[in-house]
């Protein structure tokens, strides 16, 4: 569980870096918003992995695991869903795609 919380650690740190460089511009942005929306992915992605590995164990002993590996993954996607939000992006998934939706 720590190293996820490491990982984004690093996403938030090299994130709020890029946000002080005030010569980069727009470009930064584009690229912290490129950050965190990959980083949804693969917590989309942990997420499933973590609901199929739950459906499928058969072992008493790693029923226990299965729910902790599962509740983790369902709060480290909460979380980023709502960091996304709350700094105003979007994505919008159709046959398993990720396609980015251009607001007006």
């Amino acid at each position: 569980m720590a190293g996820w919380r490491n990982k984004m650690q690093g996403i938030m740190d090299r994130v709020d870096g890029m946000l002080t460089e005030d010569d980069m511009g727009d470009s930064m942005e584009v690229e912290e918003e490129d950050l965190v929306k990959q980083a949804v992915e693969n917590a989309r992605r942990e997420l499933l992995a973590a609901r199929s590995y739950f459906d499928n164990v058969s072992e008493p002993d790693m029923v226990d695991h299965a729910i902790y590996s599962l509740q983790a993954a369902e709060k480290k996607y909460t979380y980023l869903l709502k960091y996304a939000r709350e700094k105003g992006y979007r994505q919008q998934y159709l046959w398993g795609e990720m396609i980015n939706k251009e607001e007006d």
